[in-house]
C-alpha cells in the first residue's frame, strides 16, 4: 500500500486515508442524487394531488351555482338556470374545471421547476405516415384497453364486488349542445390533461428514463381520475400517450389519440342516445360499431407492421445513465411525499366515489 503526498499541506496522506474520503465524497454525491430525483418524482406527485382538489372543488363549486342559481325571468315565464339550458351547463363545467385544474395547476409548476414553456410543450415534426400510424395504433390499444376494463370489471363482479357505476350522460337534441359536448368531452381533455401529464410532468422526469417517466405518469394519470372503473383502462391509456410522447418528442400524437378516444366515446353515447331518432336498435348500433373499431384495427395492424418494417428496429427509448444504483433510484421514485400522498388521497376519493354513487 502506497501513501499520497498532499503538495498543498505538505503532509503524506496515507492511502487508506485517502480511498476514505472518497468513499465519503462519492456517498454524498450520491445522496444529493437521490435527494433530486426524490424532489422530481415528488413534484409529479403534487401536481397530481393539487390538480385533483382543484378539480373537485372546482366541480362541486360550478355545480352548487348551477343548482341554486337565481331564476331567470324569460318571456315564457321564470324558470331557473337547469330548466332554461337542460344538459349544457355540465359540459361546460367539465371543460371550464378541465382548463383551470390542468392548465393552471400546470402553469404554476412551471415555474415551481423553472422549466420553459417552449420545453413542456414539444412539437417537433412528426412525419405522416409515423403519426398516422401512432394514432391509429394508439387508438386501437385504447379500444383493447377499453375491453379489458370490461374484463376487470367483471372478475371483480363474480366475486361479489361490483366496482361499476353508471355515468348519465346528456341528452343532446340541438347541433350547439352536440358541439359543446365535444369540445367539453374530447377536445379539452385532450389537450389539458396531455400538457399537464405528458408535458409539464413527464418531460423533468425523462433524465431518469423514458419507460420510467411514462409508467409514473401513467399511474398518477390512472388514479387522478377518481373511480376504478377507468383506472386499468386509463393506465394502458397513460403508456400509450407517453410513447407516443418520448417516441416523437411531440405532444401532438399524444394529444389525437386522446380526442380521438375521447371523441368515440361521445359518438358512442350520441348514438346510443338517439337510436330511435336514427331508426336503429341498439343491438345494431352495437355491430356497426364493433365493425367500426374492427376495421380500424386492422388497418392500424397493416400500418405497425409497415412501421417496424421501415425503422428496423429503430424503436428505442432512453436510458438513465446516472450514478443512481437501481434500489435507490427506485425508493426515490416511490417512496416520496408527493408520490404517497397523490396515491393515498386518490385512493381514497375513488372509494368515496362509489360509496357516494353506489347510495344515490
Amino acid at each position: 500500500m502506497s501513501d499520497y503526498f498532499n503538495e498543498y499541506t505538505d503532509e503524506i496522506i496515507p492511502e487508506e486515508e485517502v480511498l476514505r474520503q472518497e468513499r465519503i465524497e462519492t456517498q454524498k454525491r450520491l445522496e444529493a442524487l437521490k435527494k433530486e430525483a426524490s424532489k422530481t418524482f415528488s413534484r409529479a406527485g403534487f401536481l397530481t394531488f393539487i390538480a385533483s382538489i382543484v378539480f373537485t372543488i372546482g366541480s362541486y363549486a360550478l355545480s352548487f351555482i348551477y343548482l341554486f342559481a337565481a331564476p331567470i325571468t324569460l318571456p315564457s315565464g321564470e324558470i331557473t338556470l337547469p330548466e332554461a339550458i337542460d344538459s349544457l351547463p355540465d359540459n361546460i363545467i367539465n371543460a371550464v374545471v378541465a382548463l383551470s385544474c390542468f392548465g393552471a395547476v400546470g402553469l404554476l409548476f412551471l415555474l415551481i421547476n423553472r422549466t420553459k414553456m417552449s420545453q413542456a410543450i414539444t412539437f417537433e415534426k412528426v412525419k405522416p405516415f409515423t403519426l398516422i400510424t401512432l394514432v391509429l395504433a394508439g387508438f386501437s390499444v385504447c379500444m383493447v384497453s377499453n375491453t379489458l376494463t370490461g374484463v376487470f370489471l367483471d372478475t371483480w363482479k363474480n366475486i361479489g364486488i361490483d366496482l361499476s357505476f353508471d355515468i348519465e350522460t346528456p341528452v343532446s337534441n340541438s347541433p350547439i349542445e352536440i358541439l359543446v359536448y365535444f369540445v367539453g368531452t374530447a377536445i379539452v381533455p385532450a389537450f389539458t390533461e396531455e400538457f399537464a401529464f405528458r408535458g409539464v410532468m413527464l418531460t423533468p422526469l425523462r433524465k431518469y428514463g423514458d419507460a420510467r417517466a411514462v409508467l409514473i405518469t401513467s399511474i398518477l394519470f390512472a388514479l387522478m381520475h377518481g373511480n376504478f372503473v377507468q383506472i386499468p383502462f386509463t393506465f394502458i391509456g397513460g403508456l400509450v400517450f407517453g410513447f407516443a410522447v418520448v417516441y416523437t418528442n411531440s405532444l401532438l400524437p399524444a394529444m389525437l389519440i386522446h380526442a380521438l378516444n375521447n371523441g368515440f366515446s361521445v359518438v358512442c353515447d350520441l348514438i346510443y342516445t338517439n337510436a330511435d331518432t336514427l331508426g336503429i336498435t341498439e343491438l345494431q348500433a352495437d355491430i356497426i360499431l364493433n365493425l367500426f373499431i374492427a376495421f380500424i384495427m386492422v388497418i392500424s395492424l397493416l400500418l405497425v407492421m409497415i412501421f417496424i418494417k421501415k425503422e428496423k428496429g429503430s424503436v428505442k427509448l432512453n436510458r438513465y445513465e446516472g450514478e443512481l444504483p437501481l434500489s435507490a433510484l427506485n425508493k426515490a421514485t416511490y417512496l416520496n411525499p408527493g408520490i404517497i400522498i397523490a396515491v393515498i388521497f386518490q385512493i381514497i376519493y375513488s372509494v368515496f366515489q362509489h360509496i357516494l354513487i353506489a347510495s344515490m
